[in-house]
């Protein structure tokens, strides 16, 4: 490693072999009119810990070197160092000067950023930030704060001056944010943050306090601005945030979001994904404390949002709110807010932004709120698409009482009738004979009950009934009328036959 105006470049190579760095730095940096050395790192696992470093930087109007790192198995960046907490595990590239800052490209299996670790490319100059590209085949994992100062564990880029911050690109199957963890494009200052593009193969999840994925301008406690001669609020522009995964998972007050809490404007929330769940207090944001409130557009086959979640893009001082879109691929099968969950766009001043949700069902419970308001200025406008479901719908007047099988006629081949000739079999529950000459068989025959008295009793919860009694069968029908009620009434005379025609017509057999 050498240092001057052409540092050359560091090479490791683990050769099939563990690469541990621990409380060492190794970091090439620029203070010449050329670029500065690269660092490039081939093992097949890393780990970076106790505070130790691997960065590149420049100090000039030159660009610094780029940091290149493939690790095909776990790549992780663990903690601080044990006497001096404020001493963070690290790897990045910065730039303090007007150079531009090396880009931060890694290629692992697995990454975990630990316990307050950082991952980084940022500014402290009027040089514009490097990128970081992140492609893992497994995971990437953002977990945890350092405990004394509760500094978040993060992968971002940033600015923290006049210079522009720079892209984040993450690519990978899982991507987990817990326990405080950041995955950020920020501004502190005047400069504008970069986006950051999130491509998820199965899902994103964003869980508990302070964890968060964003691309903000945020405010930064006075001992920061104080060491680092920040303004008290930014004023520089958030980036674009987009996310592309099956499942996105925000629980426990963690946020998805693109605010900015200085005088700025917001930047969007492009969201594709084929379920969106949202628990716990979980926010998607794309607020502004005076500028312009961002735009957020959810794509997404079901929206569910639970126990005082949110989405928000709302502006305060003279700020117009953002507009949120919901919609699905074809459109969303549907959209739930439920516990006292939001979807808002207001404004102080300015005018509230309009939201327009397109779902074949939306639930929504008493005390959810969609509102699209300004406090001062005019009202957006909420618009909800849903199927139209009245069309050629007929109201059917149903009649009030069953009708009696006795009433009901079946008009399916009737025999041919000759005036005269009438007859009617009953063949009992057993059915016909096996042949038309021989007589029914026992099970055929009806046994008759001989008084109410012996019918089914039901009193309270105790069920009791009492066992049939046969009797002697009455005598056999040899006619039929029909009485004035249309009945048809079976009897052991032989009435005069009266010929009757119903009037309706006989169907083709």
């Amino acid at each position: 490693m050498q240092f001057g105006e052409n540092p050359a470049a560091i090479n490791v190579q683990g050769q099939g072999h563990n690469l541990s760095v621990e409380s060492q730095i190794f970091s090439p940096f620029t203070i010449g009119g050329d670029m500065g050395g690269d660092i490039d790192i081939s093992a097949q696992q890393l780990t970076v810990q106790g505070g130790a470093g691997i960065s590149t930087a420049s100090f000039t109007n030159a660009a610094g070197g780029n940091v290149n790192m493939d690790v095909s198995g776990l790549m992780q960046v663990d903690g601080f160092a044990p006497f001096s907490p404020s001493a963070l595990s690290f790897i990045g590239s910065s730039t303090f000067s007007s150079g531009k800052s090396g880009n931060v490209n890694i290629s692992t299996g697995q990454l975990r950023v630990l316990n307050g670790a950082r991952i980084g490319a940022g500014t402290f100059g009027t040089g514009s930030s490097g990128d970081m590209t992140i492609n893992a085949t497994q995971s990437v994992e953002v977990i945890g704060k350092e405990p004394s100062q509760s500094v978040g564990s993060l992968i971002g880029v940033s600015t923290l001056n006049s210079g522009k911050g720079g892209n984040l690109t993450i690519n990978t199957p899982k991507l987990i944010v817990q326990d405080g963890g950041r995955v950020d494009s920020s501004t502190v200052a005047s400069g504008s943050a970069g986006s950051v593009t999130i491509n998820a193969s199965e899902f994103v999840e964003v869980d508990g306090v302070s964890s968060l994925i964003s691309a903000g301008a945020n405010v930064e406690s006075e001992i920061t601005r104080q060491i680092f001669r920040l303004p008290p609020v930014p004023s520089g522009s958030s980036g674009d945030l987009i996310i592309n995964t099956p499942q996105l998972k925000v629980t426990n007050h963690g946020e998805v979001t693109a605010k900015n809490e200085g005088t700025g404007n917001a930047g969007s929330v492009k969201i594709n994904a084929r379920s969106t769940f949202l628990d716990q207090g979980g926010k998607i944001t794309a607020a502004t404390a005076s500028g312009e409130g961002g735009n957020i557009f959810l794509q997404t086959e079901s929206l569910e949002m639970r126990h005082s979640s949110q989405i928000s893009a709302e502006a305060g001082g003279s700020g117009n709110g953002g507009n949120i879109t919901i919609t699905g691929f074809s459109p969303a099968d549907f959209v739930v807010l439920l516990e006292g969950s939001k979807i808002t766009a207001n404004a102080f001043q300015g005018r509230g932004g309009n939201i327009s949700i397109n779902t074949q069902a939306l639930f929504v419970c008493p005390e959810c709120q969609i509102t699209a308001s300004s406090q001062l200025g005019v009202d957006g406008e909420i618009e909800i698409l849903t199927p139209d479901t009245s069309t050629n719908q007929e109201v059917l007047d149903l009649p009030q009482q069953i009708t009696k099988p006795e009433e009901v006629v079946a008009q399916v081949c009737p025999a041919e009738r000759k005036q005269g000739q009438s007859e009617f079999i009953i063949t009992g529950r057993g059915g016909l004979p096996p042949r038309p000459s021989e007589p029914l068989s026992s099970e055929a025959l009806l046994s008759f009950e001989s008084s109410p008295s012996q019918a089914t009793k039901i009193s309270g919860a105790q069920i009791t009934t009492k066992p049939n009694q046969a009797q002697q069968l009455p005598a056999m029908a040899r006619g039929w009328y029909v009485n004035s009620k249309g009945t048809v009434i079976l009897t052991a005379a032989s009435p005069t036959p009266i010929p009757y025609g119903s009037g309706l017509s006989s169907l083709s057999c």
